[in-house]
């Protein structure tokens, strides 16, 4: 299921919710004065990565492996989480901004943010094309 909430005045989410409730892939817009200023692509499987359109700087992390997890031994065991150690490569930086775009089934969004639409353009496509839901 497409669903999308607002986080205050200058953000949109819009993400896929599948069985249980559980997030696959996700969109965080923030706005500032109307344009696009910081969004970040979220994907359950590989990672996160955030990229700052006023400063240029594309940033990210990825989710630790459970082979890293359970490396030192099993007493040292814990569940998994950002591996906050690790380097995001542009390999991996973009099968994350494809995955999340694929998984989402929205290329008009990815042209939205290529062509700097304004936070107005966004919401009016988005409320037609995914289903509002309270932010959870």
């Amino acid at each position: 299921m497409l669903q999308y909430y607002l986080k205050g005045p200058n953000r949109i989410v819009v993400r896929r919710v599948g069985e249980m409730q559980r997030i696959s892939s996700a969109l965080d817009f923030h706005f500032k004065e109307g344009s696009l200023s910081f969004l970040e692509y979220y994907c359950s499987r590989l990672g996160i990565v955030k990229i700052n359109f006023e400063t240029k700087h594309i940033t990210g992390n990825i989710w630790e492996t459970i082979e890293v997890a359970q490396s030192a031994s099993y007493t040292n065991y814990h569940y998994t989480g950002f591996l906050l150690q690790g380097q995001l490569t542009n390999e991996v930086k973009e099968e994350i901004l494809s995955t999340v775009i694929e998984d989402l089934e929205d290329q008009k969004i990815q042209g939205m943010v290529s062509d700097s639409a304004h936070q107005d353009d966004f919401l009016a496509y988005i409320s037609k094309r995914y289903t509002l839901t309270e932010h959870a």
